[in-house]
């Protein structure tokens, strides 16, 4: 069985079979989202997320779309299956900043300073 969710805001369509994420004009985002592309229709855009939701947005409510690069989808992926110890964030980190993702390796340098305070090595890598 499919749940339908229809989002109501107000907003300007930018109809793009190849979305990432759509910002609504209400300021809500909607993550993952995987347009159909025999889904598309003058009124709105069928799709489903990355749960597996199927969405319905009217043309009217999209206010923008987001295009994300190959490296922050892999990044997204593989996110989750590292671990929470200073080795696996450490390891995280050097793979965020060879995929130029400087905002996630940040993320991943400071969740070290919480869990180590101590590693000079991160303080270094902050700019600290």
């Amino acid at each position: 069985m499919y749940l339908m969710l229809v989002l109501v805001v107000t907003g300007t369509a930018c109809l793009d079979l190849n979305v990432d994420e759509v910002i609504l004009r209400s300021g809500g985002r909607v993550h993952s989202f995987v347009p159909r592309e025999e889904r598309l229709t003058p009124s709105g855009l069928i799709g489903t997320t990355e749960r597996g939701i199927h969405v319905t947005l009217p043309n009217s409510e999209v206010l923008d779309t987001v295009h994300e690069s190959p490296a922050m989808r892999e990044y997204r992926r593989i996110a989750p299956q590292y671990g929470d110890s200073f080795e696996a964030q450490w390891e995280l980190a050097k793979w965020c900043l060879a995929q130029s993702l400087m905002r996630q390796r940040e993320i991943h340098l400071r969740r070290i300073l919480t869990l180590e305070p101590g590693r000079a090595v991160v303080q270094v890598a902050l700019g600290r």
